[in-house]
């Protein structure tokens, strides 16, 4: 595991703004892994079939990567990469008293609301 790369209260704003389109989620996956979080080898192999957009499917357990279908909900649906990543952004970069959260489809690092 890499060392984790700690965010200041001086990096407080959008991360990531809306123009990144439907991939938004994977780029905050990558945001994650390059502070530190970890990626399981299935999680690497997600998101590289989702930047070329290819099709993700588990089956019968195992990872199976086809061609030109959405590998999205993997990365973007409710509890997916996505979620993980903000979560985990929030509970290791993030400095005491700030988050990471979602505001209008952006990814910011906002003071927390006491």
């Amino acid at each position: 595991m890499s060392a984790i790369i700690k965010a200041t209260p001086e990096d407080a704003g959008c991360w990531l703004e809306s123009s990144r389109g439907h991939y938004i989620g994977m780029y905050a996956v990558r945001i994650a892994e390059a502070a530190g979080m970890p990626l399981s080898e299935d999680d690497s192999l997600i998101l590289s079939a989702y930047a070329q957009d290819k099709t993700v499917v588990i089956e019968g357990g195992e990872l199976v990567i086809h061609g030109q279908q959405d590998a999205g909900p993997i990365i973007n649906d409710q509890g997916g990469l996505c979620d993980q990543a903000t979560e985990w952004l929030t509970e290791n970069v993030a400095p005491d008293g700030y988050e990471f959260e979602w505001v209008d489809g952006e990814l910011h690092m906002s003071a927390t609301a006491e």
